[in-house]
């Protein structure tokens, strides 16, 4: 192989890496939005909750978001009530 073809390898090879690289980045990304919005949600409960902000502070479309959001969350809580019994009668919580 010419010392030209190595460099042009050394360049393909460097790229893919980069290309996982961002992959991955991108990753830690999206899994930090999904961390952040739960953040951000339990944050707008309190501060409705403690009268610093109300519902309809927000845009009218924000307002719809964070009710939906409410909602699906209040449905879930059936279940997620269930899976913490079953940890604190085993002594996890």
């Amino acid at each position: 192989m010419k010392d030209a073809d190595k460099g042009h390898s050394i360049v393909k090879l460097t790229g893919i890496a980069s290309e996982a690289s961002a992959q991955t980045l991108r990753g830690d990304f999206d899994r930090s939005d999904l961390e952040m919005i739960r953040v951000y949600e339990d944050l707008i409960d309190i501060l409705m909750a403690k009268r610093i902000i109300l519902l309809t502070d927000f845009p009218q479309a924000a307002q719809e978001k964070i009710v939906k959001r409410k909602k699906l969350r209040a449905s879930l809580a059936p279940i997620t009530g269930m899976f913490a019994s079953e940890e604190e009668e085993v002594g996890l919580i």
